[in-house]
């Protein structure tokens, strides 16, 4: 089912309201051109990011079901990008090519105990984060 922005970032924040756990004004006070999520989830992080205007949005989830959902829902923001993958792999090739600071969502976790062996891919997206040419990006965790 396709949705218009006005309807999708409505239904978001409803779906939000449920689940306070962020909010846009949380990531203004990280202003950077890119914003990388990893584990999107239901797409809470990726709607504060568009409310707090990031020009560009990529979010990374290992579940193709919920990748497939978001990429659903986001599919009318051009400025939204998900990929489907393990966070811990790909990470890296999403951000090589990056020539500006990035605003760093770590949020990847087992939620479901089918596609990791460990709960978290915290270490190794950190890792692939330290191998990048800007040292300057901000990190929440």
């Amino acid at each position: 089912m396709a949705f218009n922005k006005s309807l999708t970032i409505l239904l978001l924040c409803f779906v939000s309201s449920l689940y306070p756990i962020i909010s846009p004004d949380f990531f203004i006070k990280f202003p950077n051109h890119y914003f990388v999520e990893t584990g999107t989830y239901q797409g809470n992080g990726l709607l504060y990011a568009l409310l707090a205007n990031f020009p560009e949005i990529y979010s990374l989830e290992i579940d193709t079901e919920l990748a497939t959902k978001a990429q659903d829902l986001f599919k009318s923001f051009k400025n939204v990008r998900i990929v489907c993958g393990d966070s811990s792999c790909i990470l890296w090739k999403v951000i090589k090519d990056m020539n500006q600071s990035i605003t760093f969502w770590l949020d990847a976790h087992n939620s479901s105990g089918t596609y990791l062996d460990k709960n978290t891919s915290l270490l190794d997206e950190l890792e692939q984060i330290k191998l990048h040419h800007i040292k300057t990006h901000s990190k929440a965790l």
